[in-house]
């Protein structure tokens, strides 16, 4: 069978589930990879953009402020002046990077919920376009910046240019959309978990040699490289026959107003009440909350603690240290998804997550040395799995047209924990370390028990209403469209 398609081919059946989908979504289903080099491609960009930016920053102020370049406080025979440059150094910088972040995030998270919703009526290869566009844009902003030694703003301008074209969020939540369309319920979460483990793996690969590629080449040149890694997957999605498009186009009634129909349909997920779906949906996504929020908060709060005594760890070693953290993460992720199955239920699985993060959590609090730190990483091999089990469990829950706006509403909920989670550990860390430095890695731990929990109730509730497949629930939308339809005449 040929794999070429357009948007005007017709809906068949795909047997393995009996859904109706698109021929692209058989086609590609039928292929080891389709949304794979896509995802590691954009991930290895973003980790070179997020540590180079801010070591560029740092960098800048250095060279203002006439600081030490490094910064650690465990520096042998510093001066009280210089501790001070040095501390004004680490302000500037930290202000720097939330401005940042903040441009991001107000870009991406309203267009981000709008486009990935909408790749269910236009098609997935079109927000993944301007999502890789974006990156493109902003790696070429900060090389600008950085060549002719422009002023720091020309940064956020990058930045605010990557969050209006969907960040990170709308290029994550589409491919997990893709994954959806290309799986049926029995796959699809072994798919998932493979495009989170290279999702972290990617992520952590600059952390290990960007510090040296710095030393050697400068600031500017890896952002060429993530210009040019922008290009090719830009190519990849628009050459005909290489990603193939799983959505189809004009199916039924036209393309309405994206902002109209994302919100829409974002209600229409919650409408459904049969087997009390919307409790479980709303529980599964305080679930991702946590789960995320813990997993990006506790980097944040490691690196920070590993700067001061007793473990006074140098950038390289902050560096590794993230490095072999998201090794194990993703490798965790793999070796529990392929094996864990097969003895434990998927509840089970995000019992072991959690267990994971609480003893990764303690063993961070009690570590004194770097060894004992990357023990830490090691304890959590598994804290990440509950993630992928959250989106193949709500994934199973909705129709295939709605797989775009679950995605995307998972795609906020991940980015709201990245900005509250980071940011209230760093706070709660630093009010902290009058009296216990490792009274945060404690309190975390204890915390835990709040997913714990809802977990438990999630539990009990699929034990008396084991089916929330979105087959099972067909005729109660259809009564509820129905319903509907009087109204809107």
């Amino acid at each position: 069978m040929s794999d070429t398609i357009n948007e005007t081919t017709p809906l068949i059946k795909d047997d393995r589930d009996n859904i109706p989908k698109s021929r692209g979504a058989v086609l590609a289903s039928r292929r080891w990879i389709t949304v794979e080099p896509i995802i590691m491609a954009v991930a290895l960009g973003y980790g070179i953009l997020m540590v180079v930016q801010s070591q560029y920053v740092h960098h800048y102020f250095t060279n203002i402020y006439g600081g030490n370049v490094s910064y650690s406080q465990c520096l042998p025979n510093i001066s009280d002046s210089q501790l001070r440059v040095n501390e004004e150094i680490q302000a500037e910088t930290t202000l720097w990077s939330i401005y940042m972040t903040v441009c991001v995030s107000i870009g991406s998270i309203p267009v981000g919920f709008v486009l990935g919703s909408y790749s269910d009526q236009i098609g997935r290869k079109i927000p993944l376009g301007i999502s890789v566009s974006g990156m493109f844009l902003c790696s070429l902003s900060s090389f600008l910046t950085i060549l002719f030694e422009l002023p720091l703003w020309f940064l956020l301008l990058g930045t605010g240019i990557l969050g209006l074209s969907g960040g990170f969020m709308l290029m994550v939540s589409v491919c997990m959309s893709y994954a959806a369309d290309v799986t049926d319920e029995n796959n699809r979460m072994i798919h998932i978990i493979v495009l989170d483990v290279l999702l972290f793996l990617m992520v952590g690969v600059p952390q290990l040699g960007i510090g040296f590629l710095i030393k050697n080449v400068g600031y500017a040149v890896p952002f060429l490289i993530v210009m040019t890694v922008s290009l090719l997957v830009l190519a990849y999605i628009i050459i005909p026959g290489l990603l193939l498009e799983t959505v189809e186009r004009n199916v039924v009634g036209g393309v309405r107003s994206p902002v109209k129909k994302t919100f829409s349909d974002a209600m229409g997920i919650l409408k459904v009440k049969e087997n009390r779906r919307h409790i479980k949906i709303i529980l599964y996504m305080v679930v991702a909350f946590a789960m995320t929020g813990f997993g990006s908060g506790s980097f944040a709060v490691t690196v920070l603690y590993g700067m001061g005594a007793p473990l006074c760890l140098s950038p390289e070693d902050i560096g590794l240290f993230l490095f072999g953290s998201l090794m194990s993460a993703g490798v965790g992720s793999m070796i529990g998804g392929a094996i864990l199955p097969f003895c434990l239920s998927t509840f089970g699985m995000m019992y072991v997550s959690y267990l994971s993060n609480q003893a990764a959590f303690v063993a961070t609090a009690l570590a004194k040395t770097e060894w004992y730190l990357l023990l830490g990483a090691c304890l959590g091999a598994f804290r990440l799995l509950a993630l992928p089990i959250v989106r193949t469990d709500l994934s199973k829950m909705v129709k295939p047209d709605e797989q775009g706006t679950l995605f995307s509403i998972i795609g906020i909920v991940n980015n709201l924990a990245e900005l509250v989670f980071p940011v209230s550990l760093q706070v709660i860390y630093a009010a902290s370390l009058s009296f216990n430095s490792q009274f945060v890695f404690y309190l975390s731990a204890g915390l835990i028990l709040i997913p714990w929990v809802i977990t438990v109730i999630l539990h009990l509730m699929n034990c008396s209403a084991p089916s929330t497949s979105h087959q099972g629930l067909q005729a109660s939308q259809d009564k509820l469209h129905l319903a509907s339809e009087p109204s809107q005449a």
